[in-house]
């Protein structure tokens, strides 16, 4: 995990308190093919002008990304940014839901999509959306709850799927990563689709049942 921080000389306002002290931003180095890591600097330089300590971390792996956020949960972070994509957020969100109940979450969109912090009206330039954390303006969010077959559970912010879109998600982050922003999702969906894998689908939904094969399941919880 790399490490870095300041520490402002003005006194922090009690909008941008955290009872652990400064406020914890977890990075993903590699979102936006390294647009969140290159814009470390310039959110340095706006959290200091605004007189808000701050901590960055750059975990190495999801691994570590998630065992931070489970160590700011256990450290008493009331309040965490995160700078990275659905990706990042996804991971941090699971473990504030399972470690750190009540926790205020902002986000700094800076991946390929952005999917959520466009579904919830957040400016696309990662910048635009920083000075919005300086007023923390708090709002509450629904998540969705599934459960896998290997008996775990995970909640997620914006649209789940089974099938076709898992798939593209799949290739796009595994076989087609070199590709930019949006290209590497079509060409892992149009590979996907090619494939034309179908599976059953028992849908329940406010007393009435369904049942038949599909290429694609999905929940949003967000524009799609």
């Amino acid at each position: 995990v790399h490490e870095s921080g300041l520490d402002a000389e003005k006194s922090l306002t009690t909008a941008a308190t955290s009872s652990a002290g400064p406020l914890w931003v977890l990075g993903n180095r590699r979102a936006g093919r390294g647009r969140a890591y290159r814009l470390a600097s310039r959110l340095e330089a706006c959290f200091a002008r605004r007189g808000w300590p701050v901590r960055f971390f750059w975990p190495g792996s999801r691994e570590e990304l998630r065992e931070l956020a489970a160590k700011a949960a256990a450290e008493g972070q009331r309040r965490l940014v995160v700078l990275g994509g659905d990706g990042t957020l996804l991971d941090v969100v699971n473990q504030i839901h399972r470690h750190g109940r009540g926790i205020e979450l902002g986000l700094v969109p800076a991946g390929d999509a952005n999917d959520v912090a466009a579904a919830i009206g957040l400016p696309r330039d990662p910048l635009a959306a920083a000075e919005l954390l300086f007023e923390w303006n708090v709002r509450a969010i629904d998540l969705i709850r599934v459960g896998t077959g290997d008996g775990r559970e995970w909640v997620y912010l914006g649209v789940g799927g089974a099938g076709l879109d898992a798939e593209a998600a799949r290739l796009a982050a595994e076989t087609f990563s070199w590709l930019p922003g949006v290209w590497r999702y079509l060409a892992g969906a149009l590979v996907a689709f090619s494939r034309g894998h179908r599976f059953e689908v028992r849908l329940d939904c406010e007393g009435e049942a369904w049942c038949g094969r599909v290429s694609l399941a999905a929940v949003a919880n967000a524009p799609a």
